[in-house]
């Protein structure tokens, strides 16, 4: 649909044999058929009615927001709350109007989610394989170098064998060697998650440097040693060497290709979306409260602002200080109500005027 008509409100009205009519503010635009694709307005309309579950004549109101007016709609109405402290448990809780289209919306959250979590593992396994496979090339040549030279030395020193002592010295050198470059491996994958002040990452550190010191005294200890028999050991080293990181490097790509096949995440959906037995909104009972505490407080504004706006002479006293004369003073009598049931003066009623400009 057209960026202009995003918002919109098009009707829907179902006719006889899967076919329905598309309007648009009161104009016919055109019909279409469900389980078909079908175009209005110059193809600024598509449409896909996939299945109807309504008689003929039923009218539905379709609306296509935006993308963003979508998502702000969705997470004014969309909450998250986690179970307690340090829990772990999260309560995913959505307001909408249609119970099941709410479950729905729930559901399809919580399976995204589920998805994200597991593509997200998946991709760390992923980044592991790439950085493995892209060593195995530079380790294989080095391999093959080191094989190389050591074939080509003993040529040329016609076959020279190493004694007993260099013989350890090889095998604890060797074995050295394997745990550093190890530790090598697993620093390039902590680096990536890991910062060096984490405890993880500096405990590494720590080992690694332990065996590095190592080794350092073993060299010492080769430099002792005749030329020959450190010749053909350095030689021997590089071969023994490149031979155990080439396999350690094998092995961790297989470990990490199980990894990225068997990936699960750590997320798991304990409950399905439920809904509510009855409905959150509107609270009846309080709207009722909250009406008569306002009805009440407004109906005792008006009096008292009408009482304020219709003041009277309330005294003699007003009277006098508005430079007006007072002849006489009538009191107020407490019971009104019965000068009208039953009037004292029963004389003629001629006389009471002239009884009135007497008293006056």
């Amino acid at each position: 649909m057209d960026s202009p008509l995003i918002g919109r409100a098009f009707s829907l009205t179902l006719g006889e044999q899967g076919r329905y009519r598309l309007g648009l503010e009161g104009e016919a635009l055109g019909e279409g058929r469900v389980g078909e694709d079908s175009t209005f307005l110059d193809g600024q309309v598509s449409l896909r009615v996939a299945e109807v579950l309504a008689p003929p004549g039923a009218e539905f109101t379709l609306i296509q927001r935006s993308r963003l007016a979508a998502i702000n709609d969705l997470r004014s109405r969309f909450s998250v709350s986690q179970q307690g402290s340090d829990s772990g448990l999260l309560d995913l809780a959505l307001t909408d109007a249609d119970p099941r289209r709410a479950v729905r919306t729930l559901d399809a959250i919580s399976e995204i989610y589920l998805t994200q979590n597991i593509q997200r593992q998946s991709a760390e396994a992923e980044q592991s394989l790439e950085f493995l496979e892209g060593q195995e090339p530079e380790i294989r040549a080095q391999l093959r170098s080191a094989e190389e030279a050591l074939n080509a030395y003993r040529t040329e020193r016609d076959s020279v064998d190493i004694s007993l002592e260099t013989k350890s010295i090889l095998e604890r050198l060797v074995n050295l060697e394997a745990q550093i470059n190890e530790l090598e491996f697993t620093e390039a994958e902590v680096s990536r998650r890991f910062s060096p002040s984490h405890p993880t990452y500096s405990a590494l550190l720590e080992k690694k440097q332990r065996l590095i010191d190592e080794r350092e005294r073993l060299n010492q200890r080769i430099e002792n040693l005749p030329e020959t028999q450190q010749q053909v050991l350095r030689r021997t080293r590089d071969v023994e060497l490149n031979q155990e990181i080439y396999l350690q490097l094998r092995n961790k790509i297989q470990e990490m290709k199980i990894a990225k096949a068997s990936t699960v995440g750590n997320v798991r959906i304990l409950d399905e979306a439920m809904v509510q037995p009855n409905p959150v909104e509107p609270k009846k009972p309080l709207i009722v409260v909250l009406a008569t505490l306002l009805g009440g407080m407004f109906s005792v504004g008006l009096v008292l602002v009408r009482g304020l706006l219709r003041r009277g002479v309330e005294s003699p006293e007003q009277v006098e200080e508005a430079g007006l004369p007072v002849y006489a003073s009538v009191p107020l009598s407490d019971e009104p109500g019965k000068t009208h049931e039953k009037p004292r003066y029963d004389g003629p009623r001629g006389a009471l005027p002239v009884g009135a400009n007497v008293v006056i």
